[in-house]
């Protein structure tokens, strides 16, 4: 078995990596992303399977003849092989590293943010927009201001779920004003769709809160939690969520997302 590219699921069996071909693309059982074959790799398959001949022909020539009809099926796998080992499954889609979007005016995604002031926001939202790279479809954000250190973030645009994430990292660790000096508590909350890369077709569709772990030592990471309970976590610098088992979710966090629903 290997490894989806997306989820880290092991989806792909012998049969899956047999068919597994560059120029056509293959779904991964668990995510649904479309797959190929790692293009260096699939070159190497016809110089394996060359190598590979002159071993079987050996084989056919050095057992006795009662045992041909083994050597057949050993000569076969040892044609057949080279095709399985060396396949990889690679992303098949979006060349610019990040999910094909389609923007939903009509979308919920929305983040509370407490203990920045309004100024302070603003800065954080401008430098946010600053360091982000460019060919994301762009976005808006309105400001709701619920009470003096706290707002509802919404994006009448849409935002892409990648910056989406990352804003939600960023609101608690912005470059502009560093360590805050006062609890800081952000949550955000989306409906979950296939551009999130890694999230199996069943949470599909499901309502989801991101936030930063409690007691977070990495900087760069984002959890997730769907509204069945299962749990998520993404590194901005991979970007892609994988599975984990503890929520790690602060008393405050779930404090705040209850005034998302």
């Amino acid at each position: 078995m290997k490894q989806c590219p997306y989820c880290r699921a092991d989806s792909f069996g012998v049969r899956e990596l047999f068919a597994l071909d560059y120029y056509h693309t293959n779904e991964c059982k668990e995510c649904g992303k479309p797959v190929r074959n790692d293009g260096l790799r699939q070159f190497l398959v016809i110089p394996a399977i060359i190598a590979a001949v002159p071993v079987g022909f050996l084989i056919f020539a050095l057992v006795p003849e009662v045992f041909d009809p083994f050597a057949l099926l050993l000569f076969c796998l040892l044609v057949c092989a080279p095709a399985v080992l060396l396949a990889k499954p690679v992303k098949a889609e979006y060349d610019a590293g990040w999910s094909q979007f389609d923007a939903d005016p009509a979308n919920d995604k929305a983040v509370l943010v407490s203990g920045w002031n309004e100024e302070e926001l603003r800065q954080i939202l401008d430098g946010f927009g600053a360091e982000n790279p460019s060919g994301f479809p762009p976005y808006g954000v309105q400001l709701h201001k619920e009470h003096e250190t706290g707002f509802r973030l919404t994006f009448p645009e849409d935002i892409h779920p990648s910056l989406f994430t990352a804003l939600v990292n960023y609101l608690m660790y912005p470059i502009e004003l560093g360590t805050a000096d006062r609890p800081l508590v952000v949550a955000g909350q989306t409906t979950l769709g296939s551009e999130f890369d890694g999230i199996p077709k069943g949470y599909l569709g499901q309502t989801a809160v991101l936030y930063v772990p409690e007691n977070d030592e990495d900087y760069d990471v984002v959890c997730m939690q769907t509204e069945t309970g299962i749990n998520f976590a993404n590194s901005l610098n991979g970007n892609n969520w994988r599975p984990i088992d503890h929520a790690r979710m602060s008393t405050e966090v779930k404090r705040l997302a209850l005034n998302l629903k």
